[in-house]
């Protein structure tokens, strides 16, 4: 059978992400790209890229490879396949461990900018991320796109949102179950670079299940994060995609959100 044959049942899923007169059919899949590169160790970090398109517009840059970026290029090649997400290239940065408790330590040192007492969640080193931010915007190792996206999750979600607030080539921001209980100043930052620029976008979403409180905060996930999409989509509205996932904790909500975030940011 020809490739849009064998692939009607996603283009079937796309729809409700389709614009008006557009199908998600009126395109050749022959020639989508299947593979990402292999990880490539730069000092602490590691980097690929999954280029599903042979020339590619714009640049979706997914963090926390490790944990989320097989969810994050499992999608993007369903929504490349399907004709939903277009001339796009991903971008997948991660760390150089192979155990969990070496990711767990890396994570908590280089996505805080500041010294942090994380030491209820066992993260015993905080505060290099500026290490990670030149490797990301240096331009040494990879290139970003005039309009790119930043997509993170949970505390790379909350250094997504550091970096989206001030560098303006990223156009779309993109978080699963942000750490936005790691300082105060994080929503306001958002909401200044949102109202600045009327042509940025945010795609947030949250586990209902996200009941327990993180390290240092009374709220829990969904009462956090919940209150600040509710009041992004009140203000900027169809520049806002707020989602909470009924069935889902903290875990569970990296692959129940990925395929919608794409879909998001793709389109942007």
């Amino acid at each position: 059978p020809t490739p849009w044959v064998a692939f009607t049942f996603l283009g079937e899923l796309s729809k409700a992400g389709l614009k008006k007169g557009e199908s998600c059919l009126d395109h050749d899949p022959s020639n989508i790209h299947l593979r990402p590169s292999s990880r490539q160790a730069v000092g602490p970090f590691t980097v690929r890229t999954y280029k599903p398109f042979s020339e590619p517009g714009r640049t979706i840059l997914i963090l926390d490879d490790d944990l989320i970026g097989d969810a994050a290029i499992a999608a993007a090649r369903a929504r490349a396949i399907d004709g939903t997400v277009r001339n796009v290239e991903f971008v997948l940065v991660g760390f150089d461990h192979e155990a969990f408790g070496a990711l767990h330590q890396a994570r908590g040192r280089f996505f805080t900018h500041q010294p942090y007492d994380l030491s209820a969640a066992g993260m015993a080193v905080t505060g290099e991320a500026e290490r990670l931010e030149r490797f990301i915007t240096g331009g040494e190792h990879f290139e970003l796109s005039e309009n790119s996206s930043i997509l993170g999750y949970s505390l790379s979600g909350a250094f997504a949102l550091d970096i989206f607030s001030r560098h303006p080539v990223f156009r779309q921001l993109g978080l699963i179950s942000p750490s936005l209980w790691l300082d105060e100043a994080l929503e306001e930052r958002l909401a200044t670079a949102l109202s600045i620029a009327q042509d940025r976008r945010l795609f947030l979403s949250v586990g209902k299940r996200e009941t327990e409180t993180p390290p240092s905060d009374p709220k829990s996930m969904i009462e956090r994060v919940g209150a600040a999409g509710s009041r992004f989509r009140s203000s900027f509205s169809d520049r806002v995609d707020y989602a909470a996932l009924e069935t889902h904790d903290h875990c569970g909500v990296i692959t129940a959100a990925m395929d919608r975030a794409i879909v998001f940011l793709g389109r942007g």
